[in-house]
């Protein structure tokens, strides 16, 4: 029975090398575990008992740190610099025909005001709020930033 122990924690661990994506690593702690069972004669089914709690619980653990780790890694893009910038309105933006196109440093961009019912005409200034996707999110320009 030992091999068994052996060979899922030889196989979670290729896995978990080629793959690089947290797929299997709680296996090899659980096989592990369940090796150390082995070692000290207990029962087999104790020893598969080991190795799903060891392995439920290495997930968990697995799981917070990276979802710590993931949450506080942001990656700026280069269309963050536009954030707070004013732009000036093209085609006039108007949510509720989805229509609107700012300019930005010789870039042109869709937009959609972030007050639903108000629409900017062409020549007008905005501000950049946000950017969903492939939209910025803007605002009339009130003249403080910028």
């Amino acid at each position: 029975m030992q091999n068994i122990w052996l060979l899922i924690c030889a196989i979670s661990f290729i896995i978990e090398l080629f793959s690089l994506a947290m797929v299997s690593i709680w296996f090899v702690f659980g096989s592990i575990a369940a090796y150390i069972a082995y070692f000290f004669h207990l029962n087999f089914y104790i020893q598969i008992i080991i190795f799903f709690i060891i392995s439920f619980i290495s997930f968990f653990i697995c799981k917070i740190f990276w979802k710590n780790k993931i949450k506080n890694h942001f990656i700026p893009t280069n269309a963050d610099r536009y954030i707070g910038k004013v732009a000036l309105v093209i085609d006039t933006i108007d949510n509720l025909h989805s229509t609107g196109t700012i300019k930005i440093n010789g870039q042109i961009w869709n937009a959609r005001n972030v007050n639903e019912n108000e629409i900017l005409n062409k020549d007008e200034k905005v501000i950049i709020k946000e950017i969903q996707g492939s939209k910025m999110l803007i605002e009339k320009y009130k003249g403080e930033t910028e």
